[in-house]
């Protein structure tokens, strides 16, 4: 989990992983015995009953008894030594994490028979690891043979240094394993630098710019040669000092003090060669919306080349590159993910990859909005995915849905039946769009000008109704109007910019759109003005937008049945289906 916190999901996991063991029959005691108590997880935590279905209690002086709790230690400790990996930028959560693990291991530790002494608990501690699981100065492909041989050790070491501090026999065991490792890690360190993307790149432009000046050739060069060589110089010259400041920036930014190494603080994740391999699963619910200085997401953006600095989709795409060549991704994100313009570019890089989605809806009371739950596996090309849905605490599997949905609709659709899908295809293969006809734009950001005096009347969405203006919003002086978003132009309709959810009878939604009588009204941002063209009739647009077929189609198939904050923006206005014949058959009102 690379946003791990305090460990829930670790903690569920290695519950997950033992009840799944007794499912397969193959959770055995130390003599091979295979273990035929129920075990169970309820709640997240581990329930195990005899045959009688009584729940188990541990007694020492039982020898089946004794058998069965030494097998769950023996288990817990086995998967929590090498099995379970979390990373957290926050010092206090990771200590929380590594105490909950531990906890989790005591509830299972028994009494030795003979000497009746409680068996030592393992140092569970060095999986879990503090840093910032986006940002690390090395490359997972950086090359860690040089080191290696610096310090005359194999990657077998530094995995058995591992493995020796787990279950040292002695403190002075343990303080020799820390030692090894630090050195280890700390040879890597040094030794890579100069190794940074940064670095190869200055490397690569300065012996570029060293071939140019130093090329040699039988011909005298022409003016318009030299021209170009010179400007290549020039460019190269800027390149090579932009690098150095940049790497130099890199070396003493306060945001690299946090980075993280996946290149190396893992090693059961390398192979022989210290080549890394990666995890088998990448689980989690990473943090998003995540307030961020001007340096971090500087560096963000420099690190991924994204276009966004939203957590939750870098947290989608480093999780998906610490993957093994067939490893499986599945987070908790927000439900934005299937369908939100920001964030679009993730979604066509995972769309193809994609195994199950399932909408959760509003999951937790203190959070506003909905998540879902994706699930997807590296390098393996699928044409279709699993639909799924939550119903409070249990989730229902919907249909299988054909990938090629993606690209008619342009969202990860979901939670919709076969017969929508039909209807909703027939619909937009048969229409333009409102943003073909018209221009969408919003009023102008004046609400802070409002008052009660001025000279002209301003309006706001919740002015805007279904059958015209109803009331004003305030008053505002003529000569603090310079943004023509606020006027009224000609053959447009008005809508509330912040379209309303209703949950009543049954979830939908209810688009407010007005056309206006008096054209002399101020606008501010909480309206969108649709601007149409001059042959279209408003009368016929305003009817659409408030029919039962548009705002069902608008609710399935552009805010994928969310229940949330939905915005009458052009990402909303350009898939709003229109009749592409409305200038020929239109009946008179």
């Amino acid at each position: 989990d690379p946003a791990v916190g305090s460990g829930h999901f670790l903690v569920s996991a290695l519950n997950e992983i033992i009840a799944l063991k007794r499912t397969l029959t193959i959770l055995q005691d130390k003599k091979g015995r295979i273990i035929r108590e129920y075990i169970e997880v309820e709640n997240d935590e581990l329930i195990i009953k005899d045959e009688n279905r009584d729940l188990y209690s541990y007694k020492p002086n039982y020898p089946d008894n004794q058998s069965i709790q030494e097998t769950l230690f023996n288990e817990k400790k086995t998967i929590i030594e090498n099995c379970l990996f979390g990373v957290d930028i926050n010092l206090n959560s990771v200590n929380i994490c590594r105490l909950r693990l531990w906890i989790e291991l005591l509830k299972n530790a028994y009494y030795h028979p003979d000497t009746k002494e409680l068996e030592t608990l393992p140092n569970i501690d060095i999986n879990i690891k503090c840093g910032n699981s986006l940002i690390s100065r090395f490359d997972l492909n950086s090359d860690l043979s040089v080191a290696l041989k610096k310090i005359n050790l194999t990657i077998a070491d530094y995995q058995q240094a591992i493995k020796t501090y787990h279950n040292p026999k002695t403190r002075e065991e343990k303080e020799n394993s820390v030692k090894l490792i630090n050195q280890i890690k700390e040879t890597f360190s040094t030794v890579m630098t100069g190794n940074t993307p940064l670095e190869n790149q200055l490397r690569d432009t300065e012996n570029e710019l060293y071939q140019l000046q130093n090329q040699t050739s039988l011909l005298a060069e022409s003016e318009d040669d030299k021209k170009n060589r010179q400007t290549t110089e020039k460019r190269l010259k800027q390149e090579i000092n932009k690098l150095k400041k940049d790497i130099e920036d890199e070396k003493n930014n306060v945001v690299y003090r946090n980075a993280f190494e996946w290149r190396f603080e893992f090693p059961e994740v390398l192979n022989q060669k210290g080549d890394f391999i990666g995890f088998d699963l990448i689980i989690g619910n990473p943090p998003y919306g995540v307030k961020l200085t001007d340096n971090q997401k500087a560096i963000l953006n420099y690190i991924y080349s994204y276009s966004t600095t939203e957590t939750a989709i870098l947290f989608i795409k480093k999780g998906y590159e610490l993957l093994n060549k067939f490893g499986l991704q599945s987070y908790i994100i927000p439900k934005s993910f299937t369908y939100a313009s920001n964030y679009k570019k993730i979604r066509e890089d995972t769309i193809n990859y994609l195994t199950k989605i399932v909408d959760c809806g509003k999951v937790w009371q203190d959070v506003k909005l909905e998540v879902c739950i994706f699930q997807l596996i590296k390098n393996l090309v699928s044409n279709s995915y699993d639909s799924l849905k939550r119903y409070d605490e249990e989730i229902r599997y919907l249909t299988n849905l054909n990938k090629q949905l993606f690209q008619e609709f342009s969202f990860i659709v979901n939670g919709i039946n076969e017969q929508e899908i039909q209807l909703g295809l027939k619909i937009l293969n048969s229409c333009q769009f409102l943003n073909d006809i018209s221009t969408n734009q919003r009023g102008a950001m004046l609400q802070e000008l409002v008052s009660n005096t001025g000279n002209l009347d301003v309006i706001g969405g919740e002015q805007v109704q279904k059958y015209g203006i109803e009331g004003i919003k305030g008053k505002i002086d003529s000569k603090l109007v310079n943004n023509n978003k606020a006027f009224i132009k000609p053959n447009s309709i008005l809508v509330q910019r912040i379209v309303a959810h209703i949950m009543n009878p049954i979830d939908h939604i209810a688009i407010m759109a007005s056309i206006p009588e008096n054209q002399n009204l101020i606008l501010v941002d909480t309206i969108n003005q649709i601007e149409l063209e001059k042959k279209i009739k408003p009368e016929f647009i305003w009817a659409l937008l408030h029919s039962k077929l548009v705002n069902w189609y608008v609710y399935l198939f552009v805010f994928a049945k969310a229940i949330r904050t939905m915005q009458f923006d052009n990402p909303t206005t350009s898939k709003i289906p229109i009749p592409k014949d409305i200038t020929k058959k239109k009946q008179p009102l």
